[in-house]
């Protein structure tokens, strides 16, 4: 029942590794043929002795197409070939023989040898789902001991107009949680695995790797690239990536190791409408009034209060309500105001009747978005290369001068199969994003949409003889743009080594670079003062004039960039002695940052229109920055498992950074993991298929958190030009040295994990437990 239970599966059988192993190594350059077998278990002279025969196939999938690169072994023996570019073989084989047929990614074979042959291979979809990128590595699913999610690519991207990974992370994985301070476009999401509670030195975010190199900004990732996406959560998967990944790991692979088996062109649309979630419902204008003013006669015994510079008292709500019930909301009435009608001033001050749908005037119903993709794919089984063009738009929420938001990516991927003991590959990747928003003459708490909710609907929204008044509106109307631009660039390159049987070396460098470039641009506003109470209508008209504050007159440019180069040497060690099956893995992980950012900006823009540093004619001010750092590890894992039912893990890393001084730099962090898959037990059999899968985990780990800040370790003094004059001149100086800790060392997280994973009905329905 157990044998029968596997089957039903499809899981890896012994037989399937040994020949496809096999397999690999006798694949060198085009195609192979042994003639003639070799010994096996102490069978030579007996084959030889046997009659050989040529036999002659193509092997294709279930469209039709020819399966390039598939393997043909004879049974029982290393006598084997693969298929061409069209999917044929040719092979000597012995009388009787049969043929194993295997290629990735589809169901093995097993026919009778026939001079002529037509075989048809079917995709596998249950063994590629067995399959969890980990740490520097994958795993089967179901020989996981650590908590590690892995995520539907197809259902959570592919189906869904989403414009970056990190919304689409939302709601597909259980402990992982993906907020956003706004729903400004092109802005990133914070992501958090099990809780927000951190380090208090900084943050709690996860580590994100796209092919093992670090990416801080998600937005920069095109969707399209992506194949797999696994979630490392508790200290036994995250801690083999060691300094930081104290907060769990998001892993994310893209289609670089791809193989094809011919020519496809791919493009994808999407167009996709987004709109405000809820709408808040105001009372109008007189009623609010009526409101406040009854509570200032409440508190205060006053018969009167005033918003800004307009006066509120009891005529004045008289006349907004009469206003009210003869043109409602005013959407029939544009934006010119009429003296006498929408508003009047007397001796008392200013006051507006009008009421201000400012929601209506100020957020769309509506907006839009779309998403390009262009692919180019092809190879010939060992040779394989990818060409993938992106484009996304975005449009803002508002109706007057709205957010832009885009981005173009492209990537190029290659591989190639040498020979039978060395493959290499290589990628390259760009991003170009550009998020073009109006200036803000506030902070970024205090913007437009939080002083339209400020102030009341009978605020003036409108024009008076053409002119506006000062408002959120007007800001918003006459604000210079803004550009916040990015570049992303990738560059790596790698080779698998596979010296011996059972042994595979990989070795990458990546070179990352994140240039931002920000352009800042204040300037004037101009409007009717409303801030300060006008007793005419004269002066009302004579206070037209810039209101904006001369600390925002200036043109800014801001350069950041960001550089890290990655180096990865992973050695891999799988063995299975009949029920026992082994992998060892070990390398190290080497990786320099190193961050420069420069500002210049100046004061008094001689046009608003041509905001550059050259047209401005006021003050100039400078500021730099420029920090380095770097991480230097060495670790290592071990799997066994027994019959798939009792399995371990062991993880320990070796960790060094440069944060930390000489005598606590390197420190060392072990984890462990076990699992026990019950179900696979003879006696649970009679509970299959109602209980299809029950495993039993527990894992604990210690991993080291490095971002205690850079430097702290060492005395620093600032410099600063002072007030004494000595000989006419203003002498420099510096602070005394700061206090440092002479043990600043690690922070230390550990974590405790129990586990179960359970499925039913031949695992249609499932839960997991941590």
């Amino acid at each position: 029942m157990y044998e029968w239970k596997s089957q039903k599966r499809g899981i890896f059988s012994y037989k399937f590794l040994v020949t496809l192993t096999f397999a690999t190594f006798l694949t060198g350059n085009g195609m192979v043929m042994a003639h003639q077998a070799a010994p096996v278990d102490g069978l030579d002279g007996m084959y030889t002795q046997q009659q050989s025969r040529t036999v002659t196939g193509v092997v294709t999938d279930v469209s039709g197409d020819p399966v390039i690169g598939a393997s043909i072994m004879e049974k029982g023996t290393v006598n084997g070939t693969i298929t061409d570019i069209d999917g044929r073989f040719s092979l000597h084989v012995s009388e009787n023989a049969v043929l194993v047929i295997t290629c990735i990614g589809y169901k093995p074979q097993e026919v009778k040898a026939q001079p002529h042959m037509q075989v048809t291979l079917r995709e596998d979809t249950e063994l590629l789902d067995e399959v969890v990128v980990v740490g520097y590595g994958s795993q089967k699913k179901a020989n996981l001991t650590g908590a590690v999610a892995s995520i539907d690519v197809g259902k959570t991207i592919d189906s869904r107009p989403i414009a970056d990974i990190g919304r689409a992370l939302q709601g597909a994985v259980p402990g992982l949680t993906v907020s956003t301070r706004s729903g400004e476009i092109g802005s990133a999401p914070t992501i958090k695995i099990r809780g927000g509670i951190g380090s208090p030195n900084g943050d709690s975010n996860p580590l994100i790797l796209v092919d093992n190199v670090e990416i801080t900004d998600l937005t920069l990732v095109n969707p399209d690239d992506i194949e797999s996406i696994s979630v490392l959560k508790d200290a036994a998967s995250s801690s083999i990536y060691g300094a930081r990944a104290a907060f769990g790991v998001i892993l994310i692979t893209t289609k670089t190791r791809q193989r094809n088996e011919k020519v496809t062109v791919k493009y994808s649309n999407n167009f996709a409408w987004r709109t405000p979630t809820s709408k808040p419902t105001q009372l109008p204008g007189w009623q609010q009034a009526e409101i406040n003013l009854a509570g200032v006669q409440n508190s205060t015994g006053g018969n009167y209060y005033d918003m800004v510079g307009i006066r509120v008292d009891q005529p004045t709500v008289d006349k907004m309500k009469a206003w009210y019930e003869q043109y409602g909301n005013g959407k029939g009435l544009d934006r010119e105001m009429v003296y006498g009608r929408d508003f009047e001033i007397d001796d008392t001050g200013m006051h507006f009747y009008r009421t201000w749908d400012w929601y209506d005037m100020y957020i769309k119903k509506w907006m839009p978005q779309q998403t390009h993709n262009v692919s180019i794919n092809g190879g010939n089984g060992r040779t394989n290369y990818g060409v993938t063009l992106g484009y996304l738009n975005q449009q803002g929420l508002t109706k007057v001068n709205a957010d832009t938001y885009e981005r173009y990516n492209a990537s190029l991927t290659f591989n190639t199969e040498i020979n039978r003991y060395i493959s290499i590959r290589g990628n390259a990747t760009f991003t170009k994003s550009d998020l073009s928003k109006p200036f803000s003459y506030n902070s970024d708490l205090y913007d437009y949409l939080y002083y339209l909710y400020r102030w009341q609907p009978m605020y003036p929204y409108g024009t008076y003889e053409g002119k506006s008044f000062r408002s959120a509106l007007t800001d918003l109307e006459q604000a210079t743009r803004t550009h916040n631009k990015k570049d992303y660039l990738r560059i790596g390159g790698g080779v698998t080594i596979k010296p011996i049987k059972d042994l595979t070396v990989d070795v990458d460098m990546y070179y990352t670079a994140i240039e931002a470039r920000n352009n800042k641009n204040g300037g004037k506003l101009y409007g009717y003062d409303i801030f300060t109470a006008k007793t005419s209508l004269q002066e009302l008209v004579d206070s037209y004039d810039n209101y904006a504050d001369a600390s925002v007159d200036y043109a800014r440019e801001e350069r950041g960039c960001t550089q890290m180069l990655t180096t990865n040497v992973v050695a891999t060690y799988s063995k299975k002695i009949r029920e026992h099956d082994f992998k060892v893995m070990g390398g190290s992980n080497i990786e320099e940052s190193s961050y420069r950012y420069i500002w210049a900006q100046k004061m008094g823009l001689l046009s608003q229109d041509k905001p550059e540093l050259e047209l401005a004619v006021g003050d100039a001010t400078v500021g730099s920055t420029h920090t380095s750092w770097a991480v230097a590890g060495f670790f290592a894992r071990i799997n066994y498992s027994y019959k798939d039912r009792y399995l371990l893990e062991v993880n320990g890393r070796y960790d060094g950074s440069s944060r930390f001084p000489k005598n606590e730099r390197f420190a060392f962090f072990p984890s462990v993991s076990a699992g026990y898959r019950i179900s696979e037990e003879e006696f649970m059999m009679p509970l299959y298929p109602a209980l299809s899968t029950l495993k039993l985990r527990a894992s604990y780990g210690t991993v080291g958190n490095q971002d205690v800040g850079l430097n702290r370790f060492i005395e620093t003094m600032s410099g600063q030009t002072d007030s004494w004059i000595i000989d006419g001149t203003k002498q420099t100086s510096v602070s005394t040295p700061e206090v440092v800790s002479n043990s600043l060392t690690w922070e230390k997280v550990r974590t405790i994990d129990f586990g179960a994973d359970v499925r039913f009905l031949e695992d249609k329905l499932g839960a997991t437990f941590d």
